[in-house]
């Protein structure tokens, strides 16, 4: 998704421990590229005052709607940003006032770190993408990779027990344990009756 905004807050991340972009100074013509092309990225107008919708539709040469939403950015989103300078806008304005600019802004690459969750986690994957995305969301996590690794691990513990793909899954079968959770990438993969399934 790619948002018109007249301004950028914190509320529209998402709750994290750390997020990074890039915000980079663009001219008129490039905001009407971003903005303007039929095709690519969905399109949408965040900007919630009738007035400013209609200046800055007025310099763009666009169709601007004026549009009071709440915009909860992710990771593929990016925001062009309409910065209006000058004084308050006279109701039914259609035109930048005299001695007021907008300056235009690109807001993309996206990177969100959420929020760690403390619990003492164990990640029990033979695929160690997988498993290093489960683990890094949590402060005290463990991973165990090789399936003769498995009998080093009190599964007692830790609070959550991850097992991802199947061939792992026979394994779990029996085992008492208040929060484990199970994921395949495999379509036909059966899943112990015990645990959830994410």
């Amino acid at each position: 998704m790619r948002y018109l905004l007249n301004a950028f807050s914190i509320n529209m991340l998402p709750e994290c421990q750390e997020a990074n972009f890039s915000f980079k100074k663009i001219t008129k013509l490039e905001a009407f590229k971003l903005l303007g092309e039929k095709e690519g990225i969905e399109k949408i107008s965040a900007i919630g005052h009738a007035d400013m919708a209609a200046v800055i539709a007025s310099e763009l040469g666009l169709q601007v709607e004026s549009n009071r939403i709440s915009v909860a950015l992710k990771e593929e989103d990016e925001a062009v940003i309409a910065q209006y300078r000058g004084a308050r806008l006279a109701e039914g304005t259609v035109e930048l006032p005299e001695n007021s600019t907008i300056e235009y802004w690109h807001v993309r690459n996206i990177k969100i770190m959420p929020v760690k969750i403390n619990k003492k986690v164990l990640v029990v994957s033979d695929n160690k993408m997988y498993a290093f995305k489960y683990a890094k969301l949590y402060k005290d996590a463990y991973i165990c990779c090789r399936k003769k690794d498995i009998k080093d691990f009190n599964f007692k513990d830790f609070e959550i027990l991850f097992v991802i793909n199947s061939c792992f899954f026979k394994d779990f079968e029996g085992i008492s344990h208040k929060d484990i959770r199970y994921k395949s990438y495999d379509p036909n993969a059966i899943f112990p009756k015990n645990g959830i399934i994410i």
